[in-house]
Order: structure tokens, then C-alpha cells, then sequence
């Protein structure tokens, strides 16, 4: 059966066991996307701002903005993430500032209080971060949305390369990565002596090129140019590549099989378009935005899924 509860604090590594006590009294978050129908779904009701409502970060304050391009609902159209005790960000082609006095003043201003307090510092810091690159600072809002936190804690919403002083240390770590697999979970790929990976990557705003998925008993499923494939999880056991694990927490578990018919029944093609995203990074390279979620770096920028851990 699939654990549905969040990984341990160091995914993949032999962390000693907490006694069940210890946790009694604790909230645990789940990331991904929400299921309105899980019995442990939460809705949070947005509040009605008045010019005597405290904002602190990181609420989110809805409103209407006669600017914003975005669809309205219920009378809002724009969100603002609040930074400090000043002022709050939001996301309209650039990365734009208004005051927390200003925000109270708008007739039909929400706030949304979902962000735990602990944590609020260290998503303010990476908004931040991003405030003069407005394509990260959309993707970093992703992951609040999907109350997927660890990104913020690490202060990157990807984590960072690996290296091995020796082959001993590598296939120490490779152990260890195998142990942390689940059925479902998500590899993605990175060739290290491939130009055309290292295209795809640059132009899709992250450290990925390829994707695959395990589907236990050290086997993995993908796509390749000739169609899909099984083949052993050993494949990518090389220092050439490489590869991280993501679990999604937030949606039903899906076989093999299943994923492997949807994919042969919706896809245009029958093996992967090697060639098209050697464009779409190519493209974006040279400006144009990258917003889909169908490329390996993309489904990770959507936010729903969690690292696990990698090699």
C-alpha cells in the first residue's frame, strides 16, 4: 500500500525513529493538490479585510485590480503576497509592490491565512529572492499554493547537485536512494554528457531533462523516442547521470499499466519529442516564457510534488 504520510525530515537517509508521543499534538502538512472529498481536507475561508485588519506575512490578500489580465471570481482578480509589515508583492508581467494600508482600502479585499507562522519568514525570503524575476516568483507561488514548504526551508525550489569524491561513495548513496523509492514516484533525469539534456534543461528553468517513473522491484517506466519502455531502475546507475525522486502525496496511486495506456491512448506521438524540447529550450533561452507543466522541470514548478531524495 502506498504510505500516504510526509517523508521524514532527511528523505532516503537512516534517520532513528521518533517515539509516536513525540508527534501527539503535532499538525502535519500535507503537500500537493488538495482533495475536497479526504475526510482530512481543510477548506480555509478567506476573510473580509477592513481598515482594522492585521495583515502579517504570508497572508495572501485577494482583490480587484482594474489592470490584472487574470479571470475574476467573486469580485477579485489579483493576490498579493505579504512580505513584511509594509507591503506586499504581486505578480502582473513584473513582480509588483503595494502597501498593506492601500490593500485594506480595497472595497472587496480577501485574506487567505494559510501559511503556518514558523514557516512565513522563509517563503517571504525566497519571494523576495525573486522580485526581479517574475517567472521564478510565479513558480515559487506555485508551491504555496500546493502548501509545499520544503522548497522554502531549503531557500531553492530545486535542490542542489550532488558530487562523490569516489565510485564507493556514489553507489553508497545509489543504496540508499533505491531504499527510499515508492511505486509511483517520479524520477527525473539529467545527462551530464549530453549537449541536447543540457539544452533542455537551461531553456526550462532547471536541472532536468527527462523524466521516468518507478514502478518498484527496481524497475522503471518511460518514455524515449521509439515509445514507452520498461527497464531496470539500474539504467541511470552511472555517475553520468543525475536523478532525483518526487513523491505526489495529493493524488490516488496510479499503475504502471494504467499511466502507460493513458500515455500511448492521449500522446500525439509515440515516443518522446526529443526535438520539440530541444525547441522549447531553445525558445526560451531567447525569451519566451516557459509555463508548461508537461516538461520534467515544469512538473516539478507546478508545486505538487515533494523531493524525496536523489543521486
Amino acid at each position: 500500500m502506498r504510505n500516504e504520510s510526509p517523508p521524514p525530515p532527511t528523505p532516503g537517509h537512516d534517520a532513528p525513529e521518533a517515539p509516536e508521543g513525540d508527534f501527539s499534538d503535532a499538525i502535519f502538512i500535507q503537500p500537493g493538490i488538495r482533495d475536497p472529498n479526504d475526510p482530512r481536507y481543510e477548506r480555509i475561508e478567506p476573510e473580509k479585510i477592513t481598515p482594522n485588519t492585521v495583515l502579517k506575512p504570508l497572508d495572501i490578500v485577494l482583490y480587484f485590480d482594474k489592470r490584472s489580465k487574470i479571470l475574476m471570481q467573486e469580485g477579485v482578480n489579483q493576490q498579493a503576497y505579504v512580505i513584511d509589515d509594509k507591503r506586499a508583492l504581486f505578480l502582473r508581467g513584473i513582480v509588483g509592490s503595494i502597501s498593506l494600508e492601500e490593500l485594506k482600502l480595497k472595497p472587496e479585499a480577501l485574506v487567505v491565512r494559510g501559511v503556518p507562522d514558523p514557516i512565513a519568514p522563509y517563503v517571504a525570503k525566497m519571494l523576495l529572492k525573486y522580485r526581479w524575476r517574475p517567472t521564478m516568483f510565479g513558480f515559487a507561488t506555485n508551491f504555496i499554493q500546493m502548501h509545499n514548504y520544503a522548497p522554502f526551508l531549503s531557500g531553492e525550489l530545486f535542490p542542489p547537485d550532488v558530487s562523490y569524491t569516489t565510485d564507493d561513495e556514489y553507489f553508497e548513496q545509489w543504496s540508499r536512494f533505491e531504499r527510499a523509492l515508492e511505486p509511483d514516484d517520479a524520477l527525473f533525469t539529467f545527462d551530464r554528457q549530453s549537449l541536447l539534456s543540457k539544452v533542455i534543461a537551461l531553456g526550462t528553468h532547471g536541472p532536468f531533462s527527462h523524466v521516468a517513473h518507478y514502478i518498484g522491484d527496481k524497475n522503471i517506466w518511460e518514455v524515449v523516442t521509439t515509445g514507452t519502455r520498461i527497464v531496470p531502475l539500474d539504467t541511470y546507475r552511472s555517475r553520468r547521470y543525475r536523478v532525483a525522486a518526487y513523491r505526489n502525496y495529493g493524488h490516488r496511486y496510479v499503475s504502471h499499466e494504467e499511466s502507460m495506456a493513458h500515455f500511448t491512448a492521449t500522446a500525439g506521438k509515440p515516443g518522446y519529442n526529443y526535438a520539440g524540447a530541444f525547441l522549447a529550450g531553445v525558445r526560451t533561452f531567447f525569451g519566451d516564457k516557459h509555463r508548461s507543466p508537461t516538461t520534467p522541470n515544469g512538473i516539478i514548478l507546478s508545486g505538487a510534488l515533494t523531493f524525496i531524495d536523489q543521486v
